[in-house]
């Protein structure tokens, strides 16, 4: 498989990953939301963020929701990260010229571009899923356990 052909498989696992990050933040932030209703449902009034908006948001207004309701600025520091690079894979992906796929060494730079955002993709999600465990007393699934 040339170095083309194996960009062209991976990105769109990489892209099928940054759907599921904006899917984990929203369960995140529902679960939040929640949680903070329940507990101040006796002193205040607390509706969180209306659900049908939040089905609709982009990773951009999930990272500023997410931010409201986490202490990780870690997470929040990659969050940042993976919102570049999946604003540059989401609108430039496949719009690369040909001619850069041919060239062997812009081809392994793109490869390797990808790889990375596909790692940090990976651990961010395991840290995302882990958190939303947390914020409802489940259990971390084995499969997250066994990502890797």
């Amino acid at each position: 498989m040339s170095k083309q052909e194996e960009y062209l498989d991976k990105l769109p696992q990489l892209l099928l990953d940054y759907q599921f990050i904006e899917e984990c933040l929203k369960m995140y932030i529902w679960r939040a939301d929640v949680i903070i209703h329940l507990a101040a449902k006796a002193k205040i009034y607390y509706r969180g963020f209306d659900t049908k908006k939040l089905a609709k948001l982009p990773l951009g207004r999930l990272t500023e929701e997410f931010r409201k309701r986490t202490d990780r600025d870690d997470l929040l520091d990659l969050l940042k990260k993976i919102g570049d690079e999946r604003n540059f894979f989401a609108h430039q992906g496949y719009l690369l010229t040909h001619e850069e796929h041919k060239k062997e060494h812009e081809a392994l730079q793109l490869l390797s571009k990808l790889d990375e955002a596909k790692n940090r993709s990976k651990s961010f999600l395991k840290e995302l899923i882990a958190e939303t465990c947390k914020v409802s007393d489940e259990t971390v699934p084995e499969i997250i356990k066994e990502m890797h």
